[in-house]
């Protein structure tokens, strides 16, 4: 299993009327986790997606424990636990500035032909960087 921790600072701009962080915002905080647990292995969306190859989100599931508020800064553990599939399975756990859980979630992502928009198994590149990480680990 693969894991990364994001540290995020909370903006005013991303809090409701009751002061609590609005749930629209839990997406990108997950995408930042997946975005930088990628970094962290080596692998760039960018170069992912030039060489034909896209990620969509599939399936996308919170559970909210307890509020997140304005200038907390909280930390986006990412864990992707099933590396070498057709579908990445990514669990996620968002701790408050205090250590407290605030939100457990996991999503699920598809490797997709960019222009058929179809499944396709991953790409060799992804493999073989996964397979250097893992004895790396």
């Amino acid at each position: 299993m693969i894991s990364q921790i994001t540290r995020i600072r909370i903006r005013y701009c991303e809090t409701d009327k009751m002061g609590f962080v609005h749930h629209s915002n839990y997406p990108r905080f997950l995408e930042e986790g997946r975005m930088e647990l990628f970094r962290k292995i080596g692998l760039n969306y960018n170069k992912i997606e030039e060489s034909g190859v896209i990620l969509p989100v599939v399936s996308m599931n919170f559970k909210f424990k307890i509020p997140i508020f304005f200038d907390e800064i909280i930390s986006v553990k990412t864990q992707l636990i099933e590396p070498i599939n057709i579908k990445l399975l990514f669990h996620y756990e968002i701790m408050n500035q205090f250590d407290k859980i605030a939100c457990l979630a996991q999503t699920t992502l598809t490797f997709a032909d960019t222009k058929t928009r179809r499944p396709i198994r991953p790409p060799q590149a992804y493999i073989q960087k996964l397979t250097e990480v893992s004895k790396s680990t």
